[in-house]
């Protein structure tokens, strides 16, 4: 379909309609006073882009009859007294792109419709059209602002017929899409090199046609606390640009004036904010034009609220039992839930403290209290309930005892993707690894020195999880008004019915997807027969494609005979054999006995019936294997060929993906040249690279910024430069900034394996954020494993889900 009217579009998809076409469409639906107006497609956009960038007849000939069927609507709601009216055309993005694309207003101004008009009025409209088509077209902008209008006119369609008019205005926006800031903010994204856009032509209502005209921005609740009732800002006499400009040449009066100056439209205005309020489960924010004392609404869409105005509004609306509270922490972001396990309001310093270090984040939370290095001496020493432990590195089967007892944890090595981020997250205990400055540890009795800085043992530090970030000194924490009441609540709801998981942020909305992969992993649970928690993983795992994960089977460990079809199958297959153990009793967090690199025949014989068999790990053979009682099943693992040969190391590389958060964010770590997954347990800040992924609250079905922190063992120069390694820290170079100064292997797997995540992974059928958010509730799994192998020039032979991670650690900590 390449138009749609207002009527048709509701319940259409926003990939077709795009995010302002969705939100009128939303309005539509509720019958609230729009302007007429029909909506081009993405499919329009498509049509216009294969016709060599313009309007085709055939597309022309429908904008035509669109714009005659508006010509009786027009009338019969009382906007134009003769024949004559003007139209907005608007961009409408799939993805949230805030002021890179361009709207045209007053379309439509032919010399007999200005000659009609009172003269300031012609001005502004004619003004305005010319600004806003300039800009869209791309011709110098300067003449926008020239003292001439009819200069300026004669790089316009002004004179020409409406239908002459709007086509080339379409023309206008659809090449907005194009410019190169476009192309430089998908790069940044890895979106697809041509992400289409809607466009929608609407009638023309006018904030700025006499004093009892104005435009602005209506909020159904405040989007800073979250209450209600509705809030908003306008301006008198004035189009939308104006009220939603960034640079603002009159301050925008509050609503509550409105209130007081125009009791009647105050009160449309309530009651449309009553209306939304009641639909939909988010605030929405709306842009609202006044003519002549009547509002008109000319978008919606759903508007990001500070983390307590989440919760705040998500616990007024189960005390007005609009929500029950499972519907509470579906609809509210789960970062909205401060998840700091010894402070609950928000960390505002009062003075600003020393930044001592920052590293990635692995483990949200707020702690503070005496820094303590890791002693070298085995055993857990006593040490105070709040101290702050800095060490090297940490692992749950030596440090376990340390990470109950601290408050907060800071280590040199390490990623967010590890077993002992994954337990310390469970835990609800900050956790910083990786640390962007050089730190020395001491020798006994000498300070500790982070870069410059040097911090003695047992002074106060403060450790910010969700940043990444290292203090010197107490960081007070500010509390409003019943924070803590609310925070606590929403916890105790999230404990109940949600996610503890910061992968609900990024599960975009589908309820129905949501669910029925939620069934499909309780069914897949419940079918199980399995005695070990590891094996039931490996038929969780096997929702995912086949394409993207290496095939693993489950067998009973007794049954020898299937478990020597199968790897024999396999190696018919052209499969390289992996077996491994799964164990009813404690878990080994990824320390159980495992082979890898079987290849014939006789390596299987070998593996079954030699208890020495050697193959390329220490872990001996089948026979040594099952005498354990606790070995209860066996995965054999059908590994591409070549995985894990020593000789064929350097083009190996592991991967994990998982959340951390508040503000929640996508974390992608990479360690090349290497097939262990456990390498990244210890893994140096130099050896990896991390790639973090916001998400996109205005269209979750996308990912917002990509912001690769490649480690210096990946630099193409011994030093990087000051100027390249400050803005490294800060997340400003994007993969296409840094070619040239990281080895371009290495960028290139970086960035393949981030693109095939944020675009193929994030739809169906693999749906990754709804799996993940199904495997987190049901089973505990919050971390995915990856291994995969490129080639010299960095293109990827495989890249396949090894393992997930999340349970075991659950198990792990109530078991100690």
């Amino acid at each position: 379909m390449l138009i749609l009217g207002l009527a048709e579009a509701v319940g259409m998809p926003s990939d077709m309609l795009g995010g302002k076409g969705t939100g009128l469409a939303k309005l539509a639906r509720l019958g609230l006073p729009i302007p007429p107006a029909f909506i081009l497609t993405t499919a329009a956009y498509h049509r216009w882009f294969e016709a060599g960038f313009r309007v085709d007849d055939d597309l022309r000939d429908m904008v035509a009859e669109q714009l005659e069927q508006l010509r009786p609507q027009v009338g019969a709601l009382g906007l134009s007294v003769s024949d004559s009216f003007l139209v907005s055309v608007r961009s409408s993005p799939v993805v949230s792109m805030p002021g890179m694309l361009n709207s045209v207003l007053n379309v439509g101004v032919t010399h007999d419709w200005l000659d009609a008009q009172p003269e300031s009025f012609r001005h502004e409209i004619l003004s305005e059209f010319i600004r806003t088509y300039l800009l869209a077209s791309g011709v110098n902008r300067d003449r926008g602002s020239s003292a001439s209008l009819r200069v300026a006119s004669k790089y316009t369609p002004v004179g020409a017929s409406l239908l002459d008019q709007v086509t080339a205005c379409i023309d206008a926006v659809f090449l907005s899409n194009m410019h190169r800031k476009i192309a430089e903010f998908t790069a940044q994204r890895l979106l697809d090199d041509q992400i289409p856009i809607a466009c929608i032509v609407q009638v023309m209502v006018y904030g700025n046609r006499s004093e009892g005209s104005a435009s602005g921005v209506l909020w159904s609740r405040n989007i800073q606390s979250g209450e209600g009732p509705c809030a908003g800002t306008y301006l008198v006499k004035a189009q939308g640009p104006e009220v939603v400009g960034s640079a603002h040449v009159r301050e925008p009066r509050s609503l509550i004036r409105m209130k007081a100056d125009w009791p009647d439209v105050y009160e449309d205005l309530c009651r449309i904010s009553d209306t939304l309020e009641a639909e939909f489960p988010h605030v929405q924010e709306v842009e609202f034009t006044v003519d002549e004392r009547r509002v008109w609404l000319l978008q919606a869409r759903d508007v990001s609220l500070s983390p307590l105005a989440s919760i705040r509004l998500a616990c007024s609306k189960v005390d007005a039992g609009m929500w029950t509270p499972a519907q509470a922490v579906l609809h509210t972001r789960a970062d909205a839930l401060p998840r700091l396990a010894n402070r609950v309001a928000a960390a505002s310093p009062d003075s600003s403290p020393d930044l001592l270090a920052r590293g990635i984040p692995a483990s949200a939370g707020i702690a503070t209290g005496p820094l303590v290095v890791k002693p070298d001496e085995a055993g857990d020493p006593l040490l105070p309930d709040n101290a702050i432990l800095l060490a090297e590195s940490l692992t749950p089967q030596d440090d376990f005892g340390l990470m109950k007892s601290c408050a907060g944890f800071v280590t040199i090595r390490g990623g967010p993707g590890t077993h002992t981020a994954s337990l310390l997250r469970k835990l609800g205990k900050p956790y910083v690894v990786s640390l962007d400055r050089e730190t020395l540890l001491p020798r006994p009795g000498t300070p500790v020195r982070f870069g410059a800085s040097t911090v003695n043992a047992g002074d106060i530090v403060t450790v910010l999880g969700s940043r990444g970030e290292l203090f010197r000194g107490e960081i007070q924490e500010s509390e409003d008004a019943g924070a803590r009441e609310l925070v606590e609540r929403f916890a105790q709801w999230m404990t109940s019915h949600g996610s503890m998981s910061s992968w609900q942020v990024f599960n975009y909305p589908c309820q129905q997807a949501e669910q029925n992969i939620r069934n499909t992993v309780e069914s897949v649970v419940q079918r199980c027969t399995w005695k070990s928690e590891k094996a039931i993983v490996n038929e969780l795992l096997s929702l995912v494609p086949a394409q993207w994960r290496i095939r693993q089977e489950v067998f009973p460990a007794g049954d020898r005979d299937a478990i020597r079809s199968a790897m024999l199958s396999g190696i018919e297959e052209g499969f390289w054999i992996g077996p491994k153990v799964c164990r009813t009793a404690d878990p080994h967090l990824g320390n159980g006995p495992w082979q890898t690199g079987i290849k014939t025949a006789e390596e299987v014989d070998s593996f079954l019936q030699d208890p020495a068999y050697a193959g390329r790990s220490p872990h001996g053979g089948y026979r040594t294997w099952v005498s354990d009682t606790a070995v209860t099943e066996l995965v054999v693992v059908f590994d591409p060929p070549g995985k894990g040969e020593p000789e064929l190391n350097a083009e190996h590389f592991v991967c994990t993906l998982s959340c951390a958060g508040p503000p929640a964010q996508l974390q992608i770590v990479l360690m090349l040249g290497t097939s262990r997954l456990r390498s990244l347990e210890s893994a140096s800040p130099h050896e990896v690279i991390l790639v973090t992924v916001e998400s996109d609250y205005q269209h979750p079905h996308y990912l917002g910024p990509v912001r690769p922190f490649v480690g210096r063992d990946y630099w193409s120069g011994p030093r990087p430069g000051r100027f390249a390694e400050v803005a490294m820290s800060r997340g400003e170079l994007s993969f296409n900034r840094l070619h040239g100064l990281v080895d371009e292997r290495s960028l290139v797997i970086a960035e393949q394996v981030t693109r095939l995540i944020v675009q193929e992974f994030w739809k169906p059928p693999f749906d990754l954020p709804h799996y993940m958010v199904a495997l987190d509730d049901e089973f505990g799994l919050e971390i995915l494993e990856f291994q995969g192998r490129a080639d010299s020039r960095g293109r990827l032979a495989f890249f396949k889900l090894f393992d997930a991670k999340g349970h075991e650690e659950q198990l792990f900590i109530d078991r100690a």
